[in-house]
């Protein structure tokens, strides 16, 4: 696991935002797994728990939805696949833009691949 670098493409506001994101090249991976499943539109999302919290800051997560064909039982699967993490004071949008710019920069920076989508805080 590492932290990200804060922010993307210079923006203040995202470096300013509290907390740090983290991850790892297996984790990054991921989108590009996801990518290969589904398409370049690979549907994204984020979300915090205060159910686990370090120090007293909840953890957020930022995935790709990972969809396949089971032989097995002739069913399609979707798995949430993690690809950043991130420990922050407060889930505000600010806090989760980072998250996702962290992450969209990570991605691209590890697999090549561009993070298609947007998205936002999912509780507000």
């Amino acid at each position: 696991m590492f932290v990200l670098p804060g922010g993307a493409f210079g923006d203040v506001s995202v470096n300013d935002a509290p907390g740090f994101v983290f991850s790892s090249i297996e984790l990054l991976k991921n989108y590009e797994r996801a990518v290969e499943s589904w398409g370049p539109e690979v549907p994204g999302s984020s979300d915090a728990t205060f159910k686990l919290c370090v120090g007293g800051w909840p953890v957020s997560v930022y995935g790709a939805l990972h969809v396949y064909y089971n032989d097995n039982n002739k069913e399609i699967s979707t798995q949430f696949r993690p690809v950043a993490y991130m420990l922050h004071a407060s889930e505000s949008e600010k806090s989760i833009t980072k998250l996702l710019e962290c992450a969209k920069a990570a991605v691209l920076l590890v697999s090549g691949v561009h993070v298609q989508h947007n998205t936002g805080c999912t509780d507000r």
